[in-house]
């Protein structure tokens, strides 16, 4: 793989494609290059830019996590802050056999080659932060907050330490262990419970009660009337071991499909051979590892303990959330669910079908959530095509609640539906959809799915949708699943999860990242990572498909170029430019003929709707934007699913997430969204669905990703920022400058936009649009200061007074002006 190009930050530019169903607000990935202001915008900017000035309480709660160790007084190897640990750690006598290495400074390196790999990122993945995933070392980092999210699931201080050091290669730095004390030492200590629609505070230790009636915000945010309670809590009777849905249908499945089993349900030979090989492997594995084999999820017996409660406000709660945070007064909040002993809820009648088979990787996550016996509130992390949706389906089913999911798009609401549907046994009238176009009110106990922005929109509502409104927000919810999370920050969505009221919060995503940083504030409005799948362990086991990334160079044509270097020329122009490149036009359109001999299926992806109109056009294939109706949508989509003669179609970014597009194997990036790193992750899940048929060997692919990028110019800076986040998960970009064949095909059959004549009129086309956009940002300002009734000065010529560019000469007749009369005037006439 050639040398990675470095990086460069640049301003990014916005697409026409005005879409309705999924929006970027908020996410900030790239600031837009400057535009003309207008008097108005000129004010507003100046507004808001004396408001940015101002500190944001909510705003300031999104702090960067704070890692934990340091590496103070060790001395530096080089200018480059390279240390040579050799001379501050000893080996262990059996290091070979144990899979870490712990830093000063609180990171972390896993082997992946080693027989424990799985149970040591299984741990690892509940007490860190993931750095870097490639293929045969991890790198990950002990935080804060990621401190908090293995006590959320149970992890205690101790149990935590001798993990790290059964399976660490070295003794654990002493610093690391005074670190994980501190930070370990309050947590879990303080709960927020739901219960009769109110939010309360409970903690069983006296001076966390007091620490917190201290803090003048949890003062401000605590009910006037409300007095601490005081009350002795004895063991909790447990009802039998959860089970959650699906998991014994499930291994029971998975071991008949594999030939685990006999008819009389014995393992058969092979299963006995396969357990023997593993003994033997596992044979070289330290005892006191082993001894912690399966104690992860295992939680101490509390005993009997004196507990306080007092009640909060309501529109307070992400403000207590936020205060008690670990670097505020270290108290993080635990959002636990009790949901088999919930009577005021009713039951919801649903359960899995027989036939639904959960993957380990699901039942892993399901575990995390569920394994107090009770449903914590917090977040999923699986790659994209891996079963995020049966994985909120299963929660759903586990709770048996009614449940309410918020998504991003129209098409996610159906698939949603459709999900519960396929996999559930509950009656289909349960199931209800909130959209423009269903506002029916829904019954009392059932499953709604509806958009963020339907609910987060403060404009006029009908009568229809301001009741439904009314009834989510007045009834209780045992569970609300958050559907792509990461968009749960933006400023009017997270007002949602305050106004909705819900016992617990499921956020699943693959793309727990926001270029904005706000993507901390998720610890606090829905709870901690719960757990993170490793998207390379998922692509050996064959659960998604294996991907070859590919960056093809496109030298730009000497016109385009010479247009692309001029000065004067806006960002916007310059970027489209690139987008038009005909070169890449025709690098495209030779993957495409390809890969539709090969008879794969396609799809072509440009946030540039010029460019995407253009081309789809120009080969004849069928397009979706922001304009197209959603009826047609449907229509195209369910062709491109059906019709095996059907091979490619071309998409604006609404279809960067929520279509289910699992025949495609073949992505095309013509044009993105500046250095967005989650739009390429969630892209790239477009295709990585697992494909039918059997699993791709190591080194084979069955499926292909394609980033075209016009050469030497901005582009490139954003191609290497968009592949950060996937590198991280351990993929690679090939980088292709030369396309073998593409000069043959091109003799054999000219490709569009190959001829001279036909890449001068898109030129002319490119710079036209421009000269329109730019007469109406004239027009618009001409307006502005009309209705100011200002004067303005603008240079034009005879054509223009003519009318040749929308202006016209025109007398306007003036009223004369009469004198005021004075006194002598008045004297004169007499009057």
């Amino acid at each position: 793989m050639p040398p990675r190009k470095r990086a460069a930050r640049q301003p990014d530019y916005e697409s026409d494609d005005d879409d309705d169903d999924y929006e970027l607000e908020d996410e900030e990935e790239y600031n837009p290059a400057p535009r003309r202001k207008t008097g108005k915008s000129k004010a507003k900017s100046k507004a808001s830019a004396k408001t940015s000035k101002r500190p944001n309480k909510e705003e300031d709660t999104a702090k960067a996590d704070i890692g934990i160790g340091s590496l103070v007084g060790i001395p530096m190897n080089d200018d480059f802050g390279s240390v040579d640990m050799r001379r501050q750690v000893t080996l262990k006598k059996d290091h070979e056999n144990r899979p870490i290495f712990i830093t000063p400074n609180g990171h972390v390196f896993l082997e992946t080659f080693s027989p424990i790999y799985r149970q040591a990122y299984d741990f690892l993945i509940a007490v860190s932060e993931p750095v870097c995933r490639p293929e045969h070392v991890h790198e990950y980092r002990i935080t804060t907050y990621s401190l908090y999210a293995a006590a959320s699931v149970g992890l205690r201080t101790e149990s935590i330490l001798k993990y790290l050091d059964r399976l660490c290669k070295t003794e654990v730095p002493i610093q690391i262990i005074k670190d994980v004390r501190a930070c370990t030492e309050r947590y879990g200590k303080v709960k927020l419970v739901l219960r009769n629609n109110k939010y309360f505070i409970e903690t069983a230790d006296e001076d966390a009660i007091s620490d917190l009636l201290r803090n003048p915000v949890i003062r401000e945010a605590k009910l006037d009337d409300s007095e601490v309670q005081r009350g002795t809590v004895l063991p909790e009777e447990t009802s039998g071991t959860l089970v959650i849905a699906g998991i014994a249908a499930t291994e029971a499945a998975r071991q008949r499909q594999q030939g685990q089993l006999t008819a009389d349900g014995e393992l058969t030979d092979e299963a006995f051979l396969a357990a023997a090989e593993k003994a033997e492997e596992m044979a070289a594995v330290p005892r006191d590892i082993l001894d912690l084999y399966d104690q992860t999820d295992e939680l101490a017996e509390e005993d009997d303990q004196t507990l306080f409660t007092f009640e909060i406000k309501p529109d307070h709660v992400q403000k207590v959330q936020a205060e008690c945070a670990p670097q505020k007064l270290d108290y993080p909040l635990l959002d636990e669910y009790d949901f088999r002993r919930d009577t005021n809820l009713d039951s919801l009648k649903i359960d899995l079908k027989p036939t639904c088979i959960l993957r380990p990787y699901q039942e892993k996550a399901l575990r995390k959530m569920f394994g107090s016996g009770q449903a914590r509130s917090g977040i999923i992390v699986l790659p994209c095509g891996a079963g995020k949706t049966l994985t909120g389906v299963t929660a759903v089913c586990t709770i048996k609640k009614r449940a309410i999911v918020l998504c991003t798009s129209n098409i996610a609401v159906e698939q949603w539906r459709n999900e519960f549907r396929r996999w559930c046994d509950i009656d289909p009238n349960l199931i209800r959809r909130f959209t423009s176009e269903d506002k029916e009110l829904p019954p009392e106990n059932c499953i709604i799915c509806c958009t963020y922005s339907m609910l987060a929109h403060k404009g006029n509502k009908s009568e229809e949708a301001e009741r439904v409104i009314n009834f989510l927000k007045t009834h209780e919810w045992g569970v609300m699943v958050l559907d792509e999370v990461q968009t749960v920050p933006a400023q009017e969505f997270r007002r949602l999860l305050t106004s909705i009221p819900s016992h617990c919060k499921l956020g699943l995503t693959a793309t727990l990242v926001r270029e904005d940083g706000k993507i901390e504030d998720l610890r606090f409005l829905v709870g901690p990572k719960l757990y993170e799948a490793n998207w390379m362990d998922l692509q050996d086991d064959g659960h998604i498909a294996r991907v070859q990334c590919c960056e093809v160079w496109c030298k730009m044509t000497p016109q385009f170029y010479s247009e692309y270097c001029k000065q004067d020329h806006p960002h916007r122009l310059k970027l489209q430019l690139c987008v038009c490149n005909p070169i890449k036009f025709m690098y495209c359109e030779f993957l495409i003929r390809k890969h539709e001999e090969r008879g794969d299926k396609i799809i072509v992806f440009s946030d540039d709707v010029f460019a995407l109109q253009t081309l789809a056009k120009r080969l004849d294939k069928e397009y979706i934007y922001g304009d197209v109706p959603t009826a047609q949508r449907h229509e195209i989509l369910h062709r491109y699913k059906r019709d095996p003669s059907f091979r490619t179609i071309f998409f604006s970014k609404i279809a960067d997430n929520a279509f289910d597009l699992p025949e495609a194997n073949v992505l095309i990036q013509v044009s993105s969204h500046g250095g967005s790193r989650r739009q390429e992750a969630q892209r790239l899940g477009r295709i990585l669905r697992k494909k039918k048929g059997a699993k791709a060997k190591p080194g084979e692919y069955n499926a292909f990703f394609y980033s075209l990028v016009s050469q030497d110019t901005k582009e490139m800076a954003y191609a290497t920022g968009r592949q950060r986040f996937l590198i991280d998960q351990g993929y690679s970009y090939k980088v292709v400058t030369y396309l073998q064949g593409f000069e043959e095909e091109s003799k054999a059959r000219p490709f569009a936009f190959s001829s001279s004549l036909e890449q001068t009129q898109l030129l002319t086309r490119i710079l036209a649009n421009k000269l329109k956009a730019d007469d109406l940002n004239i027009k618009a300002e001409r307006e502005e200061n009309d209705s100011q009734g200002r004067s303005r000065k603008q240079l034009t010529g005879l054509a223009a007074l003519s009318g040749g560019a929308d202006m016209v000469y025109t007398e306007l007749s003036r009223k004369a002006v009469k004198p005021k009369k004075g006194i002598l005037s008045k004297l004169r006439t007499g009057r």
